[in-house]
């Protein structure tokens, strides 16, 4: 689920900033309306997050698609719960063509993950997708 903040600035010049810093982090970001109020969409804090999500989140942004086809995916494997949906990744990543990069860097990422990290990956690509 993805949470919403508010952040209040000094001035609009720093809510551009702000929203500029958190754009280029893979973060959703706008200013609202004129003035120095910042809307942020996800999660400020990667405190309690694995390095090994957010390694494997930034493998995904580096390869054209991988995001995309990682949030249709994951939202179903969510559906399905830890065990199932770990499973259904798995085979999915299996069925990709051998030349999709997708499947490369997923094929990367399950190889230095178990289970709980995948699934700890899966809920991170649902909420910052």
């Amino acid at each position: 689920m993805r949470t919403i903040q508010l952040v209040q600035t000094d001035s609009t010049a720093q809510a551009r900033t702000l929203v500029a810093t958190l754009r280029s982090e893979g973060i959703n970001a706008t200013t609202v309306g004129q003035g120095s109020t910042v809307t942020v969409q996800g999660d400020l804090s990667t405190k309690g997050i694995s390095t090994l999500v957010l390694k494997a989140w930034k493998l995904l942004k580096g390869v054209p698609g991988a995001v995309k086809w990682s949030a249709k995916v994951a939202k179903k494997a969510y559906s399905m719960g830890k065990a199932k949906g770990v499973a259904y990744l798995k085979k999915q990543v299996s069925e990709l063509s051998s030349w999709s990069p997708t499947k490369w860097v997923w094929k990367t990422i399950i190889g230095f993950s178990n289970v709980s990290t995948l699934w700890e990956i899966i809920k991170y690509i649902i909420n910052h997708a």
